[in-house]
């Protein structure tokens, strides 16, 4: 009985062992069929995310080239402007004294028109006085623009900024006499 048992055994034990296997097989199959599905579709993802990346690119590059011609329009455009208004190369210092100047001098003849005689007399002075606020107003204009020269021209954008500020800052009360009524 013994010996029958144990033959008997043996072909069930095989049996189950490569029902196991079978099943394990089975189950690695569908496992690969699956991670080669995700597999799949994270290749298209990534395939998706780098046409994006490449339209990105190329719609940054157009834009950088748009960018950089404006800027170079406006370069040339402030050049002009700065040319007409700033004939020769004159230096925060020097645009500082004239307007202080003309400020002064716009003072006295603030003083002269209230102290003028006469209508003839009254009209010269408020001609006159017209005249200096022109004045004023030009040289305000021209320290104005060499500021933002000075911000232009510096290495760094804080930097700039810091002097063309300054610049403004130190001319702004003699600057807001040319716009006052008289």
């Amino acid at each position: 009985m013994d010996a029958s048992t144990q033959g008997g055994d043996r072909p069930t034990v095989w049996i189950a062992l490569a029902a196991v296997c079978a099943l394990a097989a089975i189950g690695l199959g569908i496992w690969a069929f699956t991670t080669k599905s995700d597999l799949d579709d994270a290749n298209a993802t990534i395939d998706r995310q780098k046409e994006q990346l490449a339209a990105g690119r190329q719609t940054a590059q157009a834009q950088e080239q748009r960018l950089a011609a404006f800027g170079r329009r406006e370069r040339l455009a402030y050049s002009r402007v700065r040319r007409r208004l700033i004939r020769e190369d004159a230096t925060a210092a020097e645009l500082q004294k004239q307007i202080k100047d003309e400020a002064a001098q716009l003072q006295q003849l603030r003083t002269d028109v209230a102290n003028a005689q006469g209508t003839e007399n009254k009209d010269n002075a408020r001609l006159k006085q017209e005249q200096s606020k022109a004045r004023l107003a030009s040289a305000c204009s021209a320290s104005s623009v060499d500021a933002l020269k000075r911000f232009f021209d510096a290495s760094t954008t804080q930097g700039g900024a810091r002097k063309a500020i300054s610049q403004l800052e130190s001319t702004q009360q003699e600057c807001q006499t040319a716009s006052e009524g008289s």
